[in-house]
């Protein structure tokens, strides 16, 4: 368990936190300027001709992976804000700010406790010194108030804006927390590379066996996948919201019923979701091509952007001690756009595995049409 005093460690410095709000219902009207907006076409002029690199920039001056997922980041944040769907909360970071602010005052105000009490302290200790040493134990009473005071004020030792101080130890105590329980490893097998390979795991498959698990990623798999996932879920660090995602979806489907039947009006206030064998081939709106470009570009190259591998992490409070971390469930706070990809290749890994009867009958959980309480 990770405590909240921390003594000589650093203490690390209030991240600048803002918080970004969505509006769902607008997201719904918009759906159509969202994903038909121009600002989605100059991400296709990065790299007219798909070549790619793994790494940073080359010296030929090609655009590297996580250059192209932070332009598509970056058109996501201005589109969502021009069309209003997008805006920042200040007022969380407003109100950090004056619980800042408070605290510092009132570490101010106890640091001059502090020192009043420690000096009243002081001065009692030298009386009751005096009176023991001649016998007047009755007359040197020590002040209890003063002893309390002191003993709460240890814990910011008496420095300037503890309340400020208290704050960051409380974040090095949760960051410290996370990087145990990140690395808890007690037998030590976790990175042993050599106690892996001696693992018997059954007959060896090659790889053309297991189909469809390395195939190129299509845009009907897409588009699949993204309405499986939930909605209103919490955005990544990237800023993409799962809904814009869906509506993007809503209007691939619009545009193929435009293109099947010129004569078709798009009606107002519903959705239609097409079934899988009529959704479309290839990307028929701007956002979907500039998507689907990214999720390509990442498949091929085999590397996880820079913008996908930091994850935020939101604390919630399961009950018990305030100031043990145990009592506390981290929430992970992926990118939806990294999420799609993940889901993707998980539904495939599902359908190799049942089709080759990979996974034991023991296994119930997690699977379609099986559950726990049938397992045998």
């Amino acid at each position: 368990m990770a405590s909240w005093e921390l003594g000589a460690n650093p203490l690390p410095e209030r991240e600048q936190v803002t918080r970004a709000k969505f509006d769902t219902k607008m997201i719904r009207l918009k759906s159509d300027m969202l994903a038909n907006d121009n600002s989605w076409n100059a991400l296709a002029q990065m790299d007219p001709d798909g070549l790619i690199t793994p790494g940073p920039s080359s010296s030929d001056g090609l655009p590297s992976v996580s250059d192209g997922v932070k332009a598509f980041a970056a058109t996501f944040d201005r589109v969502c804000r021009v069309h209003a769907v997008k805006r920042t909360a200040h007022e969380f970071a407003e109100k950090l700010d004056r619980l800042e602010r408070e605290g510092e005052y009132l570490g101010n105000k106890c640091t001059v406790t502090y020192a009043h009490h420690q000096m009243r302290l002081l001065s009692a200790r030298k009386a009751f010194k005096r009176a023991n040493a001649s016998g007047n134990l009755d007359k040197a009473a020590l002040p209890g108030k003063a002893e309390c005071c002191v003993g709460i004020c240890e814990s910011c030792e008496g420095q300037v804006g503890c309340g400020s101080i208290r704050y960051r130890r409380h974040f090095a105590a949760m960051k410290e927390h996370y990087q145990d329980l990140l690395t808890y490893d007690p037998k030590g097998v976790s990175q042993d590379y050599a106690y892996w390979e001696d693992i018997d795991l059954g007959l060896p498959r090659r790889p053309d066996e297991l189909t469809g698990l390395n195939l190129p990623i299509t845009w009907r798999e897409v588009l699949v996948t993204i309405r499986g996932m939930n909605r209103n879920t919490a955005p990544g660090k990237d800023g993409v919201h799962i809904n814009v995602l869906k509506s993007m979806v809503l209007e691939e489907c619009m545009r193929k019923l435009s293109l099947d039947n010129p004569n078709f009006k798009r009606p107002d206030f519903v959705r239609v979701d097409l079934p899988r064998e009529e959704l479309p081939y290839h990307p028929l709106t701007p956002m979907g091509n500039a998507f689907y470009t990214v999720l390509i570009r990442v498949w091929n190259s085999g590397v996880t952007p820079e913008l996908w591998q930091e994850v935020h992490i939101i604390n919630l409070f399961k009950g018990g001690d305030s100031e043990n971390t145990n009592n506390y469930r981290g929430i992970s706070l992926i990118s939806c756009a990294y999420k799609v990809l993940l889901c993707l290749m998980a539904n495939r890994l599902s359908v190799a595995c049942e089709e080759f009867g990979l996974l034991a009958a023991e296994q119930g959980g997690f699977r379609p049409h099986e559950e726990v309480i049938g397992q045998r």
